[in-house]
């Protein structure tokens, strides 16, 4: 089972989809903490503290899982 993480997603995709990404799993004061971040490797360990535990995953991935039913 895919676990959203820094080294598994959030280092591979640009800030404005980490943002994104964070405001879709934890709300829009979450997403400002990774905005105010002044490097992409600071937003990633936002990122990965902020998601750790919520079960948000990319949509790619939610899409898979839906197909398999897992």
């Amino acid at each position: 089972m895919f676990e959203t993480t820094g080294d598994s997603y959030f280092k591979h995709v640009n800030r404005t989809t980490i943002e994104l990404s964070v405001a879709e799993a934890r709300g829009g004061d979450a997403e400002l903490s990774v905005s105010a971040a002044a490097k992409k490797s600071e937003a990633v360990t936002i990122a990965d503290r902020l998601v750790a535990g919520s079960g948000w995953i990319p949509a790619p991935h939610n899409a898979r899982r839906g197909r398999t039913g897992a």
